[in-house]
């Protein structure tokens, strides 16, 4: 099935992101508005310092009034690899470098509404560096071995989903199975 665009408008352009309206040909003959958020690639971050602990931020989200402990993530910047972005995002957000970056999946945040899409990434030997946090952002480390994260996500402590995702993907990684 094939989705005809008839009409793209730009609604608004800003630094971070550009809002659209579509008028798009659906089945049946009939014509209806989609409008969304064109974002671009970002990527998720999984600090571990070990088997047993992740480093995670406390973070200050303008959108929610309010601080939400995440994983470190960001955007791609133009011309930026998933990876080195990965591992920028890590340093500016906690300090750390990682020797290693397992990518683990790629995913859309909010493809109702957004063309964002997530890549998600294990950082793992995380050495300690000095880390450049945006002037802008409000953030501090949070240490949580396995067990704090499991108790967490059962008492629904988290509420950021992409956050809430790779903390899933990370205690339940052991049992996945393996591309091959």
């Amino acid at each position: 099935m094939r989705i005809e665009i008839k009409e793209s408008t730009t609604i608004f352009k800003g630094g971070l992101l550009t809002l659209k309206r579509d008028k798009i040909a659906v089945p049946g003959g009939r014509e209806a508005d989609r409008e969304y958020v064109v974002f671009g690639r970002s990527v998720l971050v999984i600090p571990a310092l070990d088997q047993d602990k992740l480093v995670l931020v406390n973070q200050y989200r303008h959108p929610t009034g309010d601080f939400l402990l995440e994983l470190p993530a960001g955007k791609v910047d133009e011309g930026e690899s998933p990876e080195s972005a990965a591992a920028r995002e890590l340093l500016e957000e906690t300090g750390f470098r990682p020797e290693k970056l397992t990518r683990f999946g790629e995913f859309y945040l909010a493809p109702g509404y957004s063309t964002e899409l997530m890549t998600g990434f294990l950082a793992e030997g995380l050495v300690r560096a000095d880390g450049n946090p945006d002037p802008d952002e409000i953030l501090s480390n949070v240490i949580l071995t396995r067990d704090e994260v499991i108790s967490g996500l059962r008492e629904a402590r988290f509420r950021d989903a992409k956050t809430i995702l790779g903390l899933l993907w990370w205690v339940a990684k052991d049992f996945l199975p393996t591309k091959t």
